[in-house]
């Protein structure tokens, strides 16, 4: 499968194979490694978050035991920006930092989120 990535040195976006751990800007040639770890899970769920005086509802596009993928409306998040997410349907409450911020749309923003601790699931 093929997925859409923003390259950390240009901010062009480019296709990169989902699999690919490696990875090369077709840009600027940056070389960088996809670091999240684990397998990602790919859903819409709902979440809320909060960031500072920043908070609302967002779509989780994707997660794995690390890391994580939202897509919401309104200020984009800064990698400054400590999170908080609750997310619908998991039981999961994490704290996470912004690592990645691009804008969809003049309203929507997705962001790639870092947990600060290994995500756990409730069964």
């Amino acid at each position: 499968m093929i997925e859409i990535r923003v390259c950390p040195e240009c901010r062009k976006a480019f296709y990169k194979l989902e699999e690919a751990v490696e990875v090369t800007c077709p840009h600027c040639s940056f070389f960088f490694l996809d670091r999240r770890g684990g397998d990602r899970v790919r859903c819409d769920l709902g979440l809320t978050y909060s960031a500072g005086r920043q908070s609302g509802r967002a779509v989780l596009k994707d997660y794995s035991e690390y890391g994580a993928r939202i897509m919401y409306e309104g200020r984009a998040l800064t990698s400054e920006d400590e999170i908080a997410v609750d997310i619908d349907g998991l039981g999961v409450r994490a704290r996470a930092r912004a690592v990645w911020t691009e804008r969809v749309s003049v309203k929507a923003a997705l962001s790639g989120l870092k947990f600060s601790e290994r995500l756990k699931i409730d069964e």
